[in-house]
């Protein structure tokens, strides 16, 4: 569903994000620099498997995209400015000591020579950079999930739109009104495993009221009940959100995930 350029569009990493994460839940989210993901904590060293050699460094508070995590580690990936020379050369390794570019700021360095993949369209060219950290090195309260049950547990019964709003845009969720009575607001998967991925997180509403969320990492939340979807998704809902509701989201969702790409 979303292509990898998105991700680069919206890269724009290295500032400070600490006081985004001490606001409010209900202060005006407009105040709030978002997340969006994963950051990286802290300046790290990446790995070129579990345990493996040392291939790059990431700077404190870079933007990656995560895989679920495995035996004590991310999968991450980053997507790097090159030069249309660089790609028109088809160079397929980085080489050591080379400046870590995203969105034209410098966010790491290459340790060892890197293989990587490259790609452009007509105004810019790009490499992926893909690596491991462990788990420590990433902010916890930049996984979504975390943060999600973090944010929904002062909330209560309330759950409208308007207290979730600060979340929606912290994490820059895309509105999608193709569920009709039910509007939604997602992020995607990660791009390293799938390069068109689906819905990693996605809040369920109706008449602006949060029913539940739909879910492709596990989440636990109080007072809800979980239903399996097709995809391997899950749906969340509380327990106060109607039958008749949950029924005829969950008929709409298997039916346009059924015939995704």
């Amino acid at each position: 569903m979303k292509n990898i350029i998105n991700f680069l569009s919206i890269t724009c990493v290295l500032f400070s994000f600490t006081s985004c994460i001490k606001k409010t839940k209900k202060e005006n989210s407009a105040s709030q620099i978002p997340l969006i993901g994963e950051r990286i904590k802290e300046n790290t060293t990446v790995r070129d498997t579990i345990n493996g050699n040392i291939s790059f460094l990431l700077k404190d508070s870079t933007l990656v995209s995560c895989t679920p995590l495995r035996n004590g580690y991310y999968q991450i990936g980053i997507v790097i400015n090159i030069s249309i020379k660089e790609y028109n050369d088809n160079i397929n390794i980085l080489k050591k000591g080379k400046k870590i570019i995203i969105d034209g700021k410098e966010a790491g360095e290459v340790l060892q020579d890197t293989k990587v993949s490259i790609s452009s369209d007509e105004d810019q060219a790009w490499a992926e950079m893909i690596g491991y950290v462990d788990a420590k090195h990433i902010y916890a309260e930049t996984i979504i999930e975390n943060a999600f049950i973090d944010y929904t547990t002062t909330l209560a019964n309330e759950r409208e739109l308007k207290e979730m709003q600060s979340f929606i845009t912290n994490f820059n969720l895309d509105k999608d009104d193709r569920f009709s009575p039910f509007v939604t607001y997602a992020n995607y998967e990660n791009w390293i495993d799938d390069p068109s991925p689906m819905y990693r997180l996605q809040l369920v509403f109706k008449d602006n009221h949060l029913l539940g969320v739909v879910h492709s990492r596990p989440i636990s939340l109080s007072n809800t009940t979980t239903h399996q979807l097709a995809r391997n998704f899950q749906a969340t809902f509380y327990n106060n959100t109607k039958k008749e509701d949950i029924d005829e989201f969950i008929k709409k969702f298997n039916e346009f995930v059924s015939t995704a790409d």
